[in-house]
């Protein structure tokens, strides 16, 4: 079994940290007025530098999108992630642009109907009939939502290997949609969910085939390797519940309450947690290798998890040693 999955991609800044100068050029873009062409205000250059970094979070869920898929564990529109805004985040995509009333309609909108066709919901990630403009994903219409309560969000029936900027919703965290052509995810409340009642920064929810295999058969991952501890230990299995439901909202949020940052979903897929998306898609892919290590082992014989003095002993280890960060080699003394 080769080892667990590591990536070559370096861990983010957390989101409203950093951002390009085009980036603060595209967001005061967003700030234009759709009617007139005209500036509507002039952002403040932190209002801009955020609102750049609210675009630069959907570019990164694009991306994950692409990798998951790329590592087979996201197939067609079957699975969505979504990452939690900061607060500054959060403040300047509800209020940097303005009254809603006077923006009955975004740039891309514009375009498409004086340029060419439009694209309707039913062909997101399939055809494009027009281009979407990615400095304005539509009108601002939600008041301003408690700290950090804004979420960015794969669009419903969105291919995800495919998956652009343009179909990454926001919405605040009673579900309306804040900015964004298309509808979020049918999974927007087990999103939603989570964000209200833990302190989760990016979730990623797929079907991959090792951990939904694993799901239709077993009621929890136990530890066969020490690398499982990253996610919280024994991974549990949620009982089956139509997606979409409220049922199932409740059971995955309860299922990682505990700390854990990943849970299986009978007969459905996974669930992963992260301090930043990045940390969410290695999760996800962790699991995925656990699960598909569980099934092999399992074809051997039966296996053999660790006991929790075992676990202990790792994770006394892990911390004198610092595993799993790099370290600069010591300088000699001249």
């Amino acid at each position: 079994m080769p080892a667990p999955p590591r990536s070559e991609h370096p861990e983010p800044a957390s989101y409203g940290e950093h951002s390009s100068v085009a980036g603060e050029a595209q967001a005061a873009a967003a700030l234009t007025s759709p009617a007139t062409g005209s500036e509507h205000a002039h952002p403040r250059p932190e209002s801009a530098r955020a609102l750049a970094t609210a675009e630069s979070v959907r570019i990164d869920i694009a991306e994950a999108c692409h990798r998951l898929a790329a590592a087979g564990l996201l197939i067609g529109t079957a699975g969505n992630a979504s990452v939690r805004l900061d607060d500054a985040c959060a403040r300047a995509v509800t209020i940097g642009r303005g009254p809603a009333e006077e923006h009955p309609s975004d740039i891309a909108t514009n375009e498409r109907r004086s340029n060419g066709p439009d694209t309707d919901a039913g062909s997101v990630g399939r055809e494009s009939g027009g281009t979407v403009d990615r400095e304005c994903a539509g009108p601002i219409a939600s008041p301003t939502p408690p700290c950090g309560g804004v979420v960015a969000i794969t669009a419903t029936g969105a291919v995800l290997a495919e998956l652009t900027p343009e179909q990454v919703t926001l919405v605040d965290l009673d579900g309306t949609v804040i900015a964004g052509e298309f509808a979020p995810t049918s999974e927007l409340q087990l999103h939603l969910g989570i964000y209200r009642t833990l302190p989760a920064k990016a979730i990623v929810h797929t079907h991959a085939p090792k951990s939904t295999a694993f799901g239709c058969v077993l009621d929890e991952l136990p530890v066969l390797h020490y690398q499982q501890l990253v996610l919280g230990g024994e991974t549990p299995v949620v009982p089956f519940h139509p997606f979409g439901t409220p049922e199932l909202a409740a059971a995955v949020a309860n299922s990682l309450s505990t700390g854990k940052q990943a849970t299986l979903l009978a007969n459905h897929g996974a669930v992963t947690l992260g301090a930043t998306l990045n940390q969410a898609v290695e999760n996800a892919l962790l699991l995925e290798w656990a699960c598909a290590l569980y099934l092999d082992a399992a074809t051997l014989g039966t296996p053999r998890p660790l006991t929790p003095e075992q676990q202990q002993a790792v994770i006394a280890i892990a911390l004198t040693t610092g595993y799993g960060s790099t370290k600069p080699l010591a300088k000699e003394h001249e």
